[in-house]
């Protein structure tokens, strides 16, 4: 089973979270009733880069539901550790509203572990779940800001390339365990004063906290 998943072939990866931290689950998986990415979170919580990389889109879109906005970030495989240097990574998240993004723009650095946004409502609707989708590609170096915008059926702007393929994100999440077959990854949560110079893949996407209180 090739664990990178491509074009949303089911991995058999599934996250297996810290016991020495509290941290906001994924609810959907990669390939699960066709989703290209994965889903989780509670309304508010924090996202967080999983990794240092460029803002190469910032835009508002409609999937359906009404308006929202998202984060489009290349990771090159020197901000992600990978021995693998012809190809990079890009991350998509949303949906975020206006006050998330309003500080970013095409060509931001970005930090491992800093918030880029927040849990939210898809299009503001409150009848439907909160949540972010998180959506990762590989794509070669050459062609990781060449890409294609069109309007969707409701009129919404949607990038695409022909050179980017869909990965699953837990296969990101797993490099610096070097897991290379089916079964738990291990999420490593982002710690503030660590050191991740030589970290590999992906750090996890949401805020954690310590262990909860007995009292």
């Amino acid at each position: 089973m090739d664990i990178k998943g491509y074009e949303t072939t089911p991995t058999g990866l599934f996250p297996r979270y810290p016991r020495d931290s509290v941290c906001p689950a994924l609810t959907s998986l990669y390939g699960s009733q066709s989703n290209t990415g994965v889903g989780g979170g509670r309304f508010g919580d924090a996202v967080i880069a999983p990794a240092d990389g460029e803002i190469i889109a910032v835009w508002e879109t409609d999937r359906g539901l009404g308006h929202e906005w998202n984060l489009l970030i290349a990771h090159t495989s020197k901000d992600v550790n990978s021995s693998d240097r012809a190809s990079s990574y890009l991350s998509e998240f949303g949906p975020f509203e206006p006050k998330d993004v309003k500080n970013f723009r095409k060509g931001v650095r970005v930090k491992r572990g800093q918030e880029i946004g927040r849990v939210r409502h898809p299009g503001g609707e409150e009848n439907d779940p909160a949540g972010v989708r998180w959506a990762v590609y590989e794509i070669p170096v050459a062609s990781e800001k060449d890409l294609s915008w069109a309007k969707n059926e409701h009129g919404a702007d949607i990038w695409s390339s022909s050179a980017a393929r869909l990965i699953d994100p837990l296969y990101m999440l797993s490099r610096n365990q070097r897991k290379s077959s089916a079964g738990p990854v291990d999420l490593v949560p982002f710690t503030p004063g660590n050191d991740y110079s030589g970290f590999a893949g992906f750090t996890y996407v949401f805020e954690c906290k310590g262990p909860p209180s007995n009292k």
